[in-house]
This record gives structure tokens, C-alpha cells and sequence, in this order.
């Protein structure tokens, strides 16, 4: 009789996957109803506490001050204070009155980037679907196909600018496919 030979095989190890992704980038998503966890209608020094411990402390705060000092923060006359924290190009808003609430300070909008500024800190903050500055126009529509992009009017000072819904809309380079997303604003923002 021949002796055996039993082979053992090692059980197959699962697979690890790893992200390099900063914990920004994870954690601070665009989106229509708020970045990250962070909604619209929520107290301010909550808001800000959390993007605190992601991005560390911020590069500017007007604090609490008229709602026209810095933008029309007036919600239609509504609003009595308003206020603006920025970490580099990301700057959250915040007013005592919008469609959000009404008579209580609270979280209204963001805007992440500024014309002309593409690559400052924070830098790579995106949608769901990968969409931020920088993004084509073509990956735009990949993730919302039923934005609207327009030219603008350069005679009024308005760059070409894409449209998703009322809360989340930006504005670009063009409307080509290969222009590019160069600020997107999220919920009810203070106009210039």
C-alpha cells in the first residue's frame, strides 16, 4: 500500500477593503437637505461643532449680525440676524428664519467654493454620486438627469449656472459638456 499524501489548503481569507479617501470626503456629502449629517433647520452650534470635528476649526465667522451686512439673508423680511462660518471655500449659513423655521436660529444653506478658487481647502467635498468642483458638465447629468444648465447673462453679472432643484444648484465654467461645476450651493443661501 502507498502512503497518502493529504494536502491542506489554507481557507480562503476574505477580502479587506481600505479607503485612502479622507474622513471628509466621507463624511461631508452634498446634498439637497443638508452636508453630511448635518440638515437644514438644525441649531447652529451643533452644525458647526460637527463640521468642526471633521475639518478642524474654521477660517472665518461673521457671528450674529444683520441679515444684510454681509448678503440678503432676509427671508422676505422675516429674518432679524444672520451668520456665516467658513472652513476655506466651505462657508454654512445660518439665519433665525427661513423656510426651515421661523423665530430660532438655525441651519439654512451651504456654499462650497468660489469663482475662480478651485482647489483651495476643503478640497474634493462631493454629492452621493461623486459630483463637486471640477465635475464635467456630462458627469453632472450622469447623476441628475434632469438638471437644467443655463448660460447666464453676462450683461447682469450671472455666470452659466446648472439648476437640480430648489435647494441644490451651482454654478459653472460653461455648458459644454467637458465645462465644469466651479460652486454648488445647498438649501436657502444669502444672495449678493
Amino acid at each position: 500500500m502507498r502512503p497518502t499524501t493529504t494536502v491542506l489548503t489554507p481557507p480562503p481569507t476574505e477580502a479587506t477593503t481600505t479607503t485612502t479617501e479622507p474622513l471628509a470626503l466621507q463624511e461631508l456629502i452634498l446634498r439637497g437637505d443638508g452636508i453630511g449629517s448635518a440638515r437644514f433647520g438644525a441649531a447652529p452650534q451643533g452644525v458647526v461643532e460637527y463640521v468642526t470635528s471633521v475639518l478642524g476649526g474654521n477660517t472665518a465667522d461673521t457671528g450674529w449680525v444683520d441679515p444684510f451686512s454681509f448678503a440678503d439673508c432676509g427671508a422676505g423680511g422675516a429674518a432679524t440676524r444672520a451668520r456665516r462660518v467658513d472652513w476655506g471655500v466651505l462657508s454654512l449659513l445660518f439665519s433665525d428664519a427661513s423656510s426651515y423655521a421661523l423665530d430660532r436660529e438655525h441651519f439654512i444653506g451651504y456654499e462650497y467654493g468660489r469663482v475662480g478658487e478651485i482647489g483651495d481647502d476643503p478640497v474634493g467635498l462631493h454629492t452621493e454620486g461623486n459630483v463637486g468642483l471640477g465635475s464635467r458638465v456630462v458627469d453632472l447629468f450622469a447623476e441628475f438627469p434632469d438638471a437644467s444648465v443655463n448660460e447666464g447673462d453676462d450683461e447682469v453679472g450671472i455666470p452659466p449656472n446648472f439648476y437640480v432643484s430648489d435647494v441644490f444648484y451651482g454654478l459653472l465654467t460653461g455648458t459644454a459638456d467637458d465645462d465644469v461645476v466651479t460652486v454648488i450651493f445647498g438649501g436657502y443661501g444669502c444672495g449678493e
